[in-house]
């Protein structure tokens, strides 16, 4: 269902209008029957003059009607460059092929787990791991029609201010060393190039995000440095505060407010003021039974019923895939392991989606948000580093362990 040689390079069949082509007119050179007749030079005059004053005006018609023409594909290409919330898509259709990308998968954290981080012990090209809640391997990658990547680099909350990035550094040291032993399957990458590039070869591109702001310690140096080493992302808070941010529990009737201080209601002013970004749908059994469902078995239908809930309330642009396999233990019926993605596709089919809207999904808007990311990324790359400091006060005072002051 995703691989590139099972759809065209682009959808220009769908979006691009027609051109229409005008064949050379040029002048007959037969003779008529009273080509000999002697005429009166008056006669041959007229003619002559009329069939000048033919050829300007056919030449005057043809220039106007390319014009016209022009304007046209113009006006077009401009309305097609734009959905109606002011998206750039369609060079981006005409140029990408089917890609699925998912944006979360703790691989690295099984390595942990199951393996004391030791990538060389064990086989991923066979079902490496004697556990249910094991959900990768390459054999199952490939029946799941994986594109690219982006392997999480997570590590426990309660590192908080302590060793957090060392720990961090640690996985990102498994991501690396698994990614480099099967060259075969996957490939290391950092740009939105690098990922299309491994899928034309065949490779799983392969991408790293921080799962969680604890993991930079309150620290632009070390986010930079992340950076440097191929972090691409880093989500804000993991299911734990930070200095500087809230994580997504406050919200919670239940959450602890006296230790982890006031619930906000949700995302404050500067988070409503984001706009062309991208929510990635995790698959977690849990998250998908949440309330007001409360259902006590998550299932594939309920996953596609938050993906087109996502679709309806801010459109298909900004919706794609974060499952969060090996990070959690159980998935919903039908979305077990990676194998399981086409499944989920052959849902919405069922429910009626379009082969565009479902490669929007699928990888294309992951690929028109990283590009913009890009264009800003080289727009400010001028400007000298943030060298001010993130707010360092904890909630655990006596759990710290700096030597910063």
């Amino acid at each position: 269902m995703f691989k590139s040689t099972d759809y065209p390079q682009t959808l220009a069949d769908e979006t691009t209008p027609l051109l229409i082509h005008r064949n050379d007119i040029s002048n007959s050179n037969s003779h008529s029957k009273n080509d000999d007749v002697i005429q009166p030079v008056s006669e041959i005059n007229d003619r002559r003059g009329s069939s000048k004053t033919r050829d300007i005006v056919t030449y005057v018609a043809i220039v106007f009607l390319f014009c016209l023409l022009a304007l046209v594909v113009v006006a077009l290409s401009i309305a097609m460059a734009y959905n109606t919330n002011g998206v750039v898509t369609s060079s981006l259709e005409r140029e990408w092929p089917y890609l699925l990308v998912d944006g979360h998968n703790d691989l690295a954290w099984s390595y942990r787990k199951w393996a004391n981080n030791s990538v060389y012990t064990v086989d991923l090209k066979s079902v490496i791991w004697n556990t249910t809640e094991a959900h990768t391997d390459i054999p199952r990658l490939r029946k799941g029609q994986l594109g690219a990547q982006f392997w999480a680099c997570y590590v426990v909350c309660k590192s908080s201010y302590k060793d957090s990035v060392l720990l961090s550094l640690e996985q990102l040291d498994v991501i690396k060393k698994f990614v480099t032993r099967y060259s075969d399957t996957f490939e290391w990458v950092t740009t939105s190039k690098g990922i299309m590039d491994a899928f034309k070869a065949g490779k799983i591109g392969s991408l790293v995000g921080l799962e969680g702001g604890h993991s930079i310690d309150s620290s632009f140096g070390a986010l930079r440095m992340f950076y440097d080493l191929g972090i691409r992302y880093m989500t804000v808070t993991h299911s734990c505060n930070t200095p500087w941010a809230d994580n997504w529990q406050v919200d919670a009737a239940d959450f602890n407010v006296t230790v982890m201080g006031k619930p906000v209601g949700g995302l404050t002013e500067f988070g409503k003021k984001l706009n062309g970004g991208l929510v990635m749908v995790n698959f977690y059994d849990r998250y998908i039974t949440c309330f007001p469902s409360n259902e006590t078995i998550a299932t594939l239908s309920q996953v596609a019923d938050h993906i087109e809930h996502i679709k309806n309330l801010i459109g298909v642009y900004h919706v794609g895939i974060g499952a969060d396999y090996d990070g959690v233990p159980t998935h919903p019926v039908g979305l077990e392991d990676v194998s399981t993605y086409p499944m989920l596709f052959a849902e919405l089919v069922r429910r009626g989606w379009n082969e565009v809207d479902l490669q929007k999904l699928a990888g294309r808007n992951l690929i028109r948000v990283f590009r913009q990311a890009e264009k800003v990324k080289a727009e400010m790359a001028h400007l000298p580093p943030q060298e001010s400091h993130l707010p360092f006060d904890t909630a655990y005072p006596s759990e710290t362990c700096h030597t910063r002051q």
